[in-house]
């Protein structure tokens, strides 16, 4: 939002009062990408966007690295299964550290849910392939260096994402979790009932601008009041 970007630019606190949406969010996304690198195939779109989350358990050099070695030699599919041999002056050690830190916990999550399945089975095989990968502590440790950088607005929306999220995969075992279905069906199911989700965020500071509707906007002890848009004739 252009109001957004004018008041960090002129470092003004603000305060955007309006739901928002998960989809976007990197537990969302790790979850999503998980389960397209399995459906679709190891693509090399599907493995970096999972990367790129944060929530892989390898660092962003090693990442690095790995990427410009599958890219030079075009490493997809089932070529991820299988140790990296070929010498481009790189560390052959490292890679294959990053490639089997990555394919294993995917491999195991695979053989339960590749076929076509009961929703509720596939669902706590992704429970199990989240707490496996210690998610819940990797947020914290974000949720952390947020705080640190003053970033609290983050704070506060990925304070609620993990309950969230869990609350909306245990829906789905309560309500449809005994139909069966293949996983392209599973993911569709996955991202509608992501899409449906909204977060509230309360303001962080006092001291601050706060930007919202007049339908949902509710605040005491304002001390000025700039109605954007409005003229003799709109409000």
């Amino acid at each position: 939002m252009l109001i957004k970007r004018v008041f960090e630019e002129y470092s003004i606190p603000c305060f955007l009062d309006k739901k928002r949406t998960i989809m976007h969010n990197p537990i969302v996304e790790f979850i999503l990408s998980t389960l397209t690198i399995i459906q679709k195939g190891y693509r090399y779109e599907d493995v970096f966007r999972y990367f790129k989350t944060g929530f892989s358990g390898i660092a962003t050099e090693p990442i690095e690295k790995l990427e410009n070695y599958v890219l030079k030699l075009g490493i997809r599919g089932n070529l991820w299964k299988e140790p990296f041999t070929r010498d481009v002056g790189q560390n052959l050690d490292e890679l294959n550290n990053s490639r089997i830190k990555f394919i294993e916990p995917i491999e195991r999550l695979e053989k339960k849910i590749k076929n076509k399945g009961q929703i509720g089975e596939t669902t706590r095989a992704i429970y199990e392939y989240l707490h496996q990968l210690n998610v819940t502590e990797q947020l914290e440790g974000w949720i952390e260096s947020l705080k640190l950088e003053g970033s609290y607005e983050y704070v506060n929306e990925n304070t609620q994402i993990w309950n969230t999220v869990m609350e909306m995969l245990d829906q789905l075992v309560e309500i449809i979790g005994e139909q069966t279905v293949a996983l392209k069906e599973y993911i569709r199911i996955l991202e509608a009932g992501f899409e449906s989700v909204e977060l509230g965020i309360i303001p962080t500071t006092v001291d601050q601008v706060l930007v919202g509707s007049i339908q949902r906007s509710k605040t005491n002890d304002i001390r000025a009041i700039f109605v954007v848009g409005a003229n003799d004739g709109i409000l």
